[in-house]
């Protein structure tokens, strides 16, 4: 994994890292983490800077891990699920001048899953899902 400065949302390469050693983990559409948010905290539930792009970033590197390891079309529909959920409320919640960045990232990310499987065939997506892919990746 590349050196960030700080925390950068390395778990989620990390947990394609550990998929790819031990495949015995699944994805499960449930929440079983909840991250702790306190007002005045720093922390991602906060941010709204350049640091929020490294999010798509991570979710990308993962997929490649994943891609890597030859599991991406088994594991597509929990990935994009995923990126998703991860990515949705950071890129609403980024600064004006650092949407189009993020943006490119993001594209970058969903063309690679959705060429895997289109996504209205995706077991975890809701409509709202969809339609926020469809912002990066017309189909």
């Amino acid at each position: 994994m590349p050196e960030t400065p700080g925390a950068t949302y390395q778990d989620i390469p990390l947990m394609a890292d550990m998929y790819c050693a031990r495949p015995r983990i699944t994805v499960v559409k449930e929440h079983l983490v909840h991250y702790r948010y306190e007002i005045g905290q720093n922390n991602s539930m906060q941010a709204n800077g350049p640091k929020l792009i490294q999010m798509a970033t991570n979710s990308y590197l993962a997929a490649e891990i994943i891609e890597r390891n030859q599991l991406l079309s088994k594991l597509v529909d929990g990935m994009l699920a995923h990126a998703v959920i991860k990515n949705r409320a950071c890129y609403y919640r980024i600064g004006q001048e650092w949407k189009a960045p993020y943006a490119a990232e993001l594209t970058k990310l969903f063309c690679k899953l959705c060429a895997v499987k289109p996504m209205e065939d995706n077991i975890f997506l809701s409509e709202s899902d969809r339609n926020f892919v469809r912002h990066f990746v017309h189909t």
